[in-house]
Formats: structure tokens, C-alpha cells, sequence
């Protein structure tokens, strides 16, 4: 399947030209390298960014695929397989791998909203009830077995649902900390690894943090939609605390409102949405950093008159674009020292109804490290040489 996947992929790429690869360097800087100056780049001659990102869709999925979801992060498209009489998860693109329940999230529709955490675990069933217990197995026979008492007082029994009756599967549990190098895939999964390295076309992941997982595993480069380190990438704003303030005394309908959006965003980098007008602060991890963003009118609302929108860090005014059909972006680079932004979405001459924005590619990321808060725990090998590398 992911073979006529990934020629599909690689048809659409000749058509469109070469696919545009985007870095963030260790001072907050982005740039657009070719192909030619990636094509040598491994583990250990990385030319010390914080980030990398490639423009361009997923690809096209079997329908009936479903994500599992682990507590550190990790996520891996595909769905149930029966391994020498055991339940395992097979991927298309990293083979047959070890359900761990002590790992896991949720496991359902890549689409599927789910909480952070949860007390206790819970199924989502077809007919849009919802069971709560804790989950004792995964059986092939079976189904999902649910530890619950029925009544108030009494022992706790165990039911099993087959697995055709559940649509999501949430866990409860502490989310973990990623480890190694992470690497967003264009089927929608997000894998750890120890290593990797490139040669031409292929990619070879080795020691992905799975479990179950093979030492080594290899697919094509051309599936690579993000790759972020181990010394710490760059930080979604997406992820940060929002609030949304003056929408109806600014002539809106209904209170302004922020929405994240697209969770499979390579590095986490998902689109924000600013239902303006009004004044929309983002508070910022406590260091002094680079904040970045493109800032820009939907497609759907380009005719509406569009929008004024000038950004805030603290009480200080930084920058400040008038935005149209004519020019429906801008991109912001600026220095962030104080605790939060704000973005302040002023009505243009369609009122409010040109004044929703879309927030792209925007991060921060701390330009003095706070020692090793930055680093994210991790048992890859040593630290890759920052050396200049290949371009």
C-alpha cells in the first residue's frame, strides 16, 4: 500500500517542482536550502538547526487506518495485527510493532479530538456512548476488556467490547517526555529515534523508540515532513496558552476566539486562527527568545475588506502591517523579552467580518538556553557535531 503511496508522492513532487525545505539555525533565523545542499545530511553532519520542515500535504491513507497515540508523543498510523498470537500494530512504514498499553494515549481516527489526560480510562463507542473503567487487555478474540464497577459499592467486573464497536480508545496517564531525534512522516506518524542516517532517496532510522520496533528501519527521504533534534527545537506557539479579548466591543457578533488547528503539523507548528477582530495575548516560556510567525488573511476572507494587525511584546509595539487582497501576508521575526505577545486585530473597512487571521509557522525559541531545562531527556549518542556541514 505505501509503496503506490509514495509513487503517488513522488508524481505530484515532479509535477510541482522541488519540494521547499525550511530550517530554523541555533539564532532563530529561517532560511530555504536546496535539495543539494541536504542531500549529504545525517545525524552527525547536521548543521545545528532547530528545526526543519518541508512544504507539502500528507499523502493518501488507507481509510481504515487509525493513529495509535503514546504518551511521549509518538504517533503511529495504522491499526490492529495479529503477531505468533499476539495483538501487535502494523504500520505500513515501520513494520509490525508491540502494543504497550503503559505507553499509550488513545488510539482511534486520526481526527479524533482527545483530552491531555483523563481520571480514568475511557471507550468511545459507535452508538456515541461512553464506557469508563480501566482497561485491563487488548485480546484478538475478545475485544478491549474493561475493568468497572456497575453499581455503587459493588466488585469490579470486567466486559469485553469487540473492537469493532469502539471508535477511540483514551487511556488515562501522564504524558512523557520525547527522547532522541524527532521525525514527523507525511502518513501522519511522528517517531523518536536514536539515529539516522541519509543516503540519496533513503532514509534509515535507527533505534526508533517504538516498541517492538526493529533496530533498524528504512523508507524513502520523500516521507519526511519534519525532523527536529535532540538538543531542543523550536517551540510552538500552538501549544501556549491563549485568551481572546474586545471581539464584540470591536463590532464582532460573538466574543473573538483562538483555534488550533491540523494536529499532524510537522515540529507541532499546527495553524492558529484568530477570529477577530479583537486583542489575542499568548503568554511565552520565561526566556529570552526569537518569536516567529507569518501572519495571514484566509483565502475564503480575502474580498471582505481584510484587517489592520499589529504585534506586542509586553507594552511595546513591534510591528504593525495593514493586510488585503492585494497583500494577505506578512512574516514577523522580532525578539521576545517579556512574558507574552499580543496580536491586536483591528476592523478594516468590510468590518468584522475581514477580520480573521491565519497564524502559520509560528514558534519561539530561547536564544540563551536555560541550562538543561532546553534539553529534552534523551539516550541518543553524543550530541551531533554543530559543524558547518554540507551547505
Amino acid at each position: 500500500m505505501w509503496r503506490s503511496a509514495i509513487t503517488l508522492l513522488l508524481a505530484v513532487s515532479a509535477m510541482a517542482g522541488e519540494p521547499v525545505v525550511h530550517v530554523v539555525d541555533a539564532q532563530g533565523e529561517t532560511s530555504q536550502p536546496d535539495s543539494a545542499s541536504i542531500e549529504q545530511i545525517t545525524d552527525q553532519a547536521w548543521p545545528a538547526w532547530r528545526g526543519f520542515w518541508v512544504e507539502g500535504e500528507m499523502i493518501p491513507s488507507d481509510p481504515t487506518n487509525s493513529a495509535w497515540r503514546l504518551l511521549d508523543g509518538q504517533c503511529v498510523m495504522g491499526g490492529f495485527a495479529v503477531d505468533e498470537g499476539r495483538l501487535g500494530w502494523r504500520s505500513e512504514l515501520l513494520g509490525v510493532l508491540q502494543m504497550d498499553l503503559e505507553r499509550t494515549r488513545s488510539i482511534g481516527s486520526p481526527t479524533a479530538v482527545t483530552p491531555e489526560s483523563t481520571a480514568s480510562d475511557q471507550l468511545f463507542m459507535v452508538n456515541g456512548d461512553r464506557v469508563e473503567g480501566f482497561i485491563t487487555a487488548f485480546d484478538p478474540d475478545k475485544g478491549i476488556g474493561m475493568e468497572r464497577k456497575r453499581v455503587a459499592g459493588a466488585e469490579p467486573e470486567v466486559s469485553w467490547h469487540p473492537f469493532g464497536s469502539v471508535t477511540l480508545v483514551q487511556l488515562s496517564g501522564r504524558e512523557e517526555q520525547g527522547s532522541g531525534w524527532r521525525f514527523w512522516l507525511r502518513d501522519g506518524s511522528v517517531v523518536d529515534v536514536a539515529g539516522w542516517s541519509r543516503d540519496r532517496a533513503v532514509l534509515r532510522l535507527d533505534s526508533p523508540r517504538l516498541p517492538g520496533a526493529a533496530r533498524g528501519i528504512s523508507l524513502p527521504w520523500s516521507m519526511v515532513r519534519g525532523i527536529r533534534p535532540p538538543q531542543g527545537g523550536v517551540h510552538p506557539l500552538a501549544v501556549q496558552a491563549w485568551s481572546a479579548h474586545d471581539g464584540e466591543a470591536r463590532g464582532r457578533l460573538v466574543p473573538a476566539e483562538t483555534r488550533v488547528m491540523n494536529e499532524n503539523a510537522p515540529l507541532g507548528l499546527r495553524l492558529i486562527e484568530l477570529a477577530g477582530p479583537g486583542r489575542f495575548v499568548c503568554s511565552l516560556p520565561a526566556s529570552v527568545s526569537r518569536m516567529h510567525m507569518v501572519v495571514e488573511l484566509p483565502a475564503r476572507l480575502r474580498d471582505s475588506g481584510g484587517c489592520t494587525v499589529a504585534l506586542r511584546v509586553g507594552a511595546s509595539e513591534r510591528a504593525r502591517a495593514t493586510l488585503d487582497a492585494d497583500h494577505p501576508r506578512v512574516e514577523w521575526n522580532e525578539s521576545a523579552d517579556a512574558g507574552s505577545i499580543e496580536v491586536d486585530v483591528q476592523a478594516g473597512p468590510g468590518g468584522a467580518l475581514g477580520s480573521t487571521l491565519i497564524l502559520r509557522e509560528a514558534w519561539t525559541m530561547p536564544l540563551k538556553a536555560p541550562g538543561a531545562t532546553n534539553v529534552p531527556s534523551t539516550t541518543a549518542p553524543s550530541t551531533p557535531d554543530p559543524s558547518p556541514g554540507p551547505g
